[in-house]
């Protein structure tokens, strides 16, 4: 049950994003009314998504990364409903670096304002180490704003080359937390 769950809940991270790109591509090339929708759909899907997460955390942070994402959807949700053409025309132009725009204010406000920081782990006696790796991800991610705004337009470099240094990067830097942790308590218990 505990395997079911965590696939579940592992699948529910992209259930927001899917159903952005399926409505956004639905004719095949995504016109300006596809690209409207899209949001909207999008938007209301994330913030579904954020609700039942929250519901069933249990108490884990949730992904940074997803977070960014469906903030990203959230906003261009709020954006078409409020009539906000500037606004969406100047997240058209920006491309995918909104998004990771998106995902470096996620950023910033989880380093400072949760003890998980932008890594996303709770681990207490690794505060120092959670807000240094959090940092090192800031840094990461202003680097992807940079990439993907000089690349924009360009999926592979602009989106996916980004997105999985930045992953990476996460799980890596959660991995070493991991095994500091488990390091510290070897040491506590005499061995």
């Amino acid at each position: 049950m505990k395997v079911i769950f965590s696939v579940g809940s592992f699948l529910l991270q992209f259930f927001p994003l899917t159903v952005f790109l399926k409505v956004a591509f639905l004719n095949g090339k995504h016109q300006a009314a596809d690209w409207l929708n899209a949001f909207i759909w999008g938007g209301s899907a994330a913030i579904l998504q954020l609700a039942l997460s929250i519901f069933f955390s249990r108490g884990h942070p949730l992904n940074r990364i997803i977070l960014g994402f469906n903030w990203y959807l959230i906003i261009g949700g709020f954006a078409v409903i409020a009539n906000q053409f500037p606004f969406l025309e100047f997240l058209n132009n920006l491309k995918e670096t909104g998004i990771f725009l998106c995902l470096l204010i996620v950023g910033i406000y989880t380093t400072f304002a949760s003890k998980a920081g932008f890594v996303g782990a709770v681990k207490i006696s690794m505060q120092r180490n959670i807000s240094n790796y959090s940092i090192w991800l800031i840094i990461l991610t202003c680097a992807a704003v940079a990439v993907s705004f000089w690349f924009r337009g360009q999926t592979i470099i602009s989106s996916a080359v980004p997105l999985i240094v930045l992953s990476v990067a996460t799980r890596l830097f959660k991995r070493r937390l991991q095994r500091g942790r488990d390091e510290l308590a070897l040491t506590h218990d005499g061995r």
